[in-house]
């Protein structure tokens, strides 16, 4: 499959899937004030109480699976994987539980191809963003860097102030594009 532009970008997965380097609990370490480290459990429930969050059982464990999947899982996806630790989980509380989190900002939802919503867990010292193939459904991540100048553009451009909390961008990748190109 073709890449898009070179610089910031970089690739997600050849599989056309989610599967990739973004931010998991084991990259994004909390300190104690001692400079101990805090167990990823701890680090998400001070997290949820930090942003007003009720603490349930069922926002851990979906938030917990979030944070430990590499990629960016679907409410399907962390259903599966949470059931093993509730076993009496239904699909709608983890629909539930991904909205109150991604409100919350300790989540960030992608949509794929194809229409399905990914989540990966926020972490707000390495933003990253997405391109997404329409085609294919192959993912791209860019980097903060690409996304700040595109903002910047449209703010001195437009007056539009774009919030690059996390952006995804829909459209065809290289590879797509020319195959589409070639069709016509």
């Amino acid at each position: 499959m073709g890449r898009p532009e070179q610089g910031s970008v970089s690739y997600v997965s050849d599989e056309h899937r989610r599967l990739t380097a973004v931010p998991t609990c084991d990259s994004m370490q909390m300190q104690q004030v001692t400079g101990g480290e805090v167990s990823c459990t701890e680090r998400l429930t001070h997290e949820m109480r930090e942003r007003g969050l009720r603490l349930t059982p069922q926002r851990s464990v979906i938030l917990e699976t979030v944070a430990h999947s590499s990629g960016h899982p679907t409410a399907l996806d962390v259903f599966q994987l949470a059931q093993d630790r509730l076993p009496g989980l239904n699909l709608a509380t983890v629909y539930r539980a991904l909205e109150a989190l991604q409100s919350a900002g300790l989540v960030d939802s992608i949509e794929s191809g194809g229409g399905q919503m990914g989540f990966a867990l926020r972490d707000a010292d390495h933003p990253h963003h997405h391109l997404v193939c329409t085609t294919c459904g192959g993912e791209w991540t860019v980097g903060a860097e690409t996304v700040a100048a595109f903002a910047s553009s449209l703010r001195r451009r437009h007056g539009f102030r774009l919030n690059t909390d996390h952006v995804t961008l829909a459209g065809q990748c290289r590879s797509c594009a020319q195959a589409s190109a070639r069709r016509r």
